[in-house]
């Protein structure tokens, strides 16, 4: 590597001192550029891709400072002399370009690189990207099914990338095809692709179908932990809608009070479902056994049994398995006498 960028200054007539100053780079890229194109016709093709990936590596990573626009010229320089880099690194320039929100030099790089190499998974994908991340949004649409046309299977990324696009232009309906259609085709969404539909469903203020997305999450085994931001958020806006005393449904409820408990924020929950209670409105099986469940865990038994009784006065008691875990604990931290109490009352509400 090092030989050829010796013979690419003695062609040039590059000074060997100063090699990063920016006035030995303005004056000189291009004609190292050119040098490269004649040391290749020299040599017969012997420095063709290997020198094109020197040099673009080379303006990218060492010379910062300058910026974009010399590599821009080494690469169209030596594009009109029919030398072209190799797939790692065109994809290598096009993300540092997307990077650096050069989207208008990412444009233009792609345009020539699609008529003179192979598309590929990496290289469509950064486009999508660079497309979705301008707005250009239809191009970016007309990319991936120019792939599918081309035999090119789309990744997980390919498809997050777009399906991020589409939300950001309140295209839901579309992104949730395409989700859809990723399943159907064998591409599992990712936990990136359930955070983009729920940040997009939570500024549209969408939050009761925010539900359903983390239920269809916890369905497929993954995680929530990485949605706090998300779900903050969430939180603030459920707030503010009771502040204002619209009318919330029960999935609302159910989405933040469920990453309350995940996040053992119990008295933030407990808060929620006393909402809730006050709309004559309750939490199914599963996460009230949570929310009892975590309150007694967190030595909060006043708390779990108030919330018991208050189910039982408003016609939800709590199921058996709930009822259970719960005199259990009692029983565990030595309260005995509530234990019997509430046993007694599970009892009379059976017989």
């Amino acid at each position: 590597m090092w030989v050829l960028l010796t013979l690419l200054m003695s062609f040039s007539r590059w000074p060997t001192r100063g090699l990063s100053s920016p006035n030995n780079l303005a004056i000189n890229h291009i004609q190292v550029a050119t040098a490269l194109a004649d040391l290749n016709t020299f040599f017969k093709g012997v420095f063709g891709v290997m020198g094109v990936d020197l040099l673009l590596h080379l303006y990218c990573t060492q010379f910062k400072n300058v910026g974009f626009t010399y590599v821009i010229d080494v690469f169209f320089t030596l594009a009109d002399k029919g030398m072209f880099p190799s797939s790692k690194t065109y994809n290598f320039f096009l993300n540092s370009l997307v990077k650096a929100n050069e989207l208008q030099k990412t444009y233009q790089v792609f345009e020539t690189l699609s008529r003179f190499v192979f598309l590929d998974v990496y290289l469509c994908t950064t486009m999508i990207n660079a497309f979705c991340k301008g707005g250009r949004i239809q191009d970016a649409i007309a990319l991936f099914f120019r792939m599918e046309n081309l035999g090119i299977a789309p990744n997980v990324v390919t498809y997050n990338n777009i399906i991020h696009g589409l939300c950001k232009n309140g295209k839901l309906d579309e992104a949730f095809q395409l989700k859809q259609n990723m399943t159907k085709q064998g591409v599992q969404p990712s936990l990136i692709t359930y955070s983009v539909f729920i940040n997009a469903l939570i500024k549209l203020d969408k939050i009761e179908e925010v539900n359903s997305v983390l239920k269809e999450m916890s369905d497929k085994g993954l995680s929530q932990k990485n949605l706090t931001g998300q779900m903050e958020h969430a939180e603030h806006l459920l707030k503010e809608m009771l502040s204002r005393e619209l009318s919330i449904n029960l999935s609302a409820f159910s989405c933040v009070i469920q990453w309350l408990c995940m996040k053992s924020r119990l008295d933030y929950a407990l808060h929620f479902n006393n909402e809730m209670l006050f709309r004559n409105l309750s939490l199914n099986d599963g996460l009230m056994t949570i929310l009892i469940g975590g309150l007694r865990k967190y030595g909060k038994h006043s708390d779990a049994i108030e919330l018991w009784f208050k189910l039982y006065e408003k016609g939800f008691a709590a199921n058996t398995i709930t009822s259970n875990d719960l005199i259990h604990g009692l029983c565990e931290a030595c309260k005995m006498q509530k234990a019997i109490r509430l046993l007694k009352e599970m009892l009379q509400g059976y017989f």
